[in-house]
């Protein structure tokens, strides 16, 4: 749903020029922080400290918006979505190109990105002993919602086995997420 960039992955930006882009969709500007249940203050940061600390602003930005950006910048026959690919071959560095197969055939690449999720079958493949995701304790809930007409600070609130927070998005909504602990195989009530 969201995507935090903090300075370094701004750097990397950069890179292919979408830094400036990117940092211009910063919509936290004044102050922040961390609360308690009950609402008060327990510690507070502003986006100007946390700049002059980090080299940068921290950027939050929806997920769809920066992959459309970033897809902006490359030639159309470079992606393929809702198309079912599986590694053949993950290449050498420096060396031989991955190779990838879809419906449309065999594809070389420099660079694949296996973003399939968290039982990827491209970390598979790249990484057969790996054991895989483990339980984090925790049932989660993720929401985007045009934001209140009154202003309020971005925030994130503990409490005991939970959490909430609430982060503007430059385009006049929020991003809001919770969390609650739950044991493994179970989920937390709604």
């Amino acid at each position: 749903m969201r995507t935090r960039l903090a300075p370094n992955a701004q750097r990397a930006l950069d890179v292919i020029g979408l830094g400036d882009e990117i940092r211009s969709l910063a919509a936290w500007q004044g102050e922040g922080g961390l609360r308690s249940p009950d609402g008060r203050w327990l510690s507070r940061t502003d986006n100007a400290a946390a700049a002059e600390r980090f080299g940068g602003p921290l950027v939050l930005v929806h997920r769809a918006t920066l992959i459309d950006r970033i897809a902006a910048g490359l030639p159309e026959s470079a992606i393929r979505t809702n198309c079912p690919a599986y590694l053949v071959d993950p290449g050498v560095a420096g060396g031989r190109r991955a190779m990838i197969r879809t419906s449309d055939g065999t594809v070389e690449a420099d660079l694949v990105v296996g973003a399939d999720g968290i039982h990827s079958a491209v970390r598979g493949a790249l990484f057969p002993d790996h054991p895989g995701p483990s339980y984090a304790g925790l049932t989660t809930w993720r929401v985007v919602v045009p934001a209140p007409p009154e202003p309020f600070a971005p925030h994130e609130t503990w409490g005991r086995g939970a959490l909430w927070g609430t982060q503007p998005l430059k385009d006049g909504r929020i991003y809001a997420y919770a969390a609650a602990a739950a044991p493994a195989g179970e989920r937390a009530d709604d």
